[in-house]
């Protein structure tokens, strides 16, 4: 597995979640520096000065911001968020927030629609922006489509399959593959490595934002098995009908399969 260079910043107290941060990433052999980084990331605006600083010395380097939450308790909540915002968020390659809430709190100030997914173990980086395409690891990718479903290769669940959920369609795919992580099979998916993700059970929202909107940006779209595109930060968070996804062609011809 080829070392990243990750430069890492934001509040280091012992409390924080900075130093955890860094451990992870050296336990899986990458290297901490911020000299030339590949890779940026400010976990708080405590960091977002020296990030931009970095990423201004070092263009090359994917720049990830964190944001916490919107400070609503605090005097001049709106100008403090506002103006983070204009002069750094705006300016990130990404970025992150903790929950749908913060999600939907920053897009009052912020309409930036970029997803990322990253398989440090693989150095996969799986990249959208609503409108500008889908990218692994700076390469456009498109989903897959093959005309007969036999020769179709399906992601699944693990968990799913040791059920014995997939046993009735056994025979309908070239192969049913399962492997962990919705999120990073809806990668894999969209950069087409395989032609379709498909789960028979309750999955939350969260865990299929990023990947649906970078399956859509590779050209393909994403159902539940009740056939309706998933509108997200609803009150329900758990999509409890299973899902599809894919090239457009192909998630219709699973549908069929999957429903009848």
């Amino acid at each position: 597995m080829k070392s990243i260079k990750f430069s890492i910043l934001g509040s280091d107290g012992y409390t924080c979640q900075v130093p955890r941060i860094k451990e992870g990433i050296e336990n899986l052999s990458h290297i901490l520096s911020e000299e030339s980084p590949d890779l940026i990331y400010s976990n708080d605006p405590t960091g977002y000065k020296k990030a931009m600083v970095l990423k201004k010395k070092f263009p090359h380097a994917y720049l990830i911001l964190n944001f916490l939450d919107v400070p609503w308790h605090f005097p001049n909540a709106d100008k403090q968020t506002r103006l983070l915002a204009e002069h750094f968020l705006a300016k990130a390659d990404a970025i992150t927030v903790i929950s749908f809430k913060v999600k939907k709190d920053l897009t009052k100030f912020l309409d930036k629609k970029i997803v990322v997914i990253y398989n440090p173990i693989k150095d996969e980086l799986f990249t959208a922006e609503k409108g500008k395409g889908a990218f692994l690891n700076g390469e456009r990718i498109y989903c897959s489509f093959k005309d007969n479903v036999n020769d179709m290769i399906i992601l699944n669940s693990r968990s799913e399959t040791r059920r014995g959920l997939w046993k009735p369609y056994c025979n309908h795919f070239m192969e049913l593959r399962p492997i962990g992580s919705v999120a990073y099979k809806l990668g894999l998916t969209a950069a087409g490595k395989a032609d379709i993700f498909a789960s028979l059970r309750p999955k939350n929202e969260w865990d299929i934002c990023a990947g649906n909107c970078i399956i859509n940006e590779a050209g393909g779209k994403l159902i539940d098995l009740s056939g309706n595109q998933r509108l997200y930060n609803q009150k329900n968070s758990l999509i409890e009908s299973g899902l599809i996804a894919g090239n457009k062609d192909a998630v219709d011809k699973t549908f069929i399969i999957l429903t009848s």
